[in-house]
């Protein structure tokens, strides 16, 4: 809280689980230049702040990701790029992470608005 009783308010992220996953590609960041391989997964849970993602290969807590989303019969049709902060893995699961957006184009904002709208009950 610090010596001025100041605080921001946690934000709650209400995940919608997603009736047919989004699959993606992702790089890790350091800075502004991307580093490592092109790890591949899906989103599985989403809001409109940050999502769960599955993957084969996880990443550290608080590393930088540049995600593509990805659609299309072969998934090799590019629906946007997007950037987040890795925040944790849930503790039953051995394959998810979470993550919190941290800059989204307006185009692709759009298309997670519509995937949250369309997947709540």
């Amino acid at each position: 809280m610090g010596n001025f009783n100041i605080f921001l308010p946690e934000r709650e992220n209400k995940f919608v689980t997603l009736k047919s996953p989004t699959p993606l590609q992702y790089t890790i960041l350091e800075g502004k230049h991307v580093v490592g391989t092109i790890c591949e997964g899906s989103i599985v849970k989403l809001s409109e702040t940050g999502a769960e993602l599955s993957s084969k290969t996880l990443v550290p807590p608080l590393s930088n990701i540049k995600i593509v989303l990805l659609s299309g019969k072969d998934q090799d049709e590019s629906l946007g790029d997007l950037y987040a902060k890795v925040m944790g893995k849930p503790e039953d699961s051995d394959t998810n992470f979470y993550i919190r957006f941290t800059a989204i184009p307006p185009d692709v904002a759009a298309l997670i608005s519509e995937l949250v709208a369309q997947n709540t009950d």
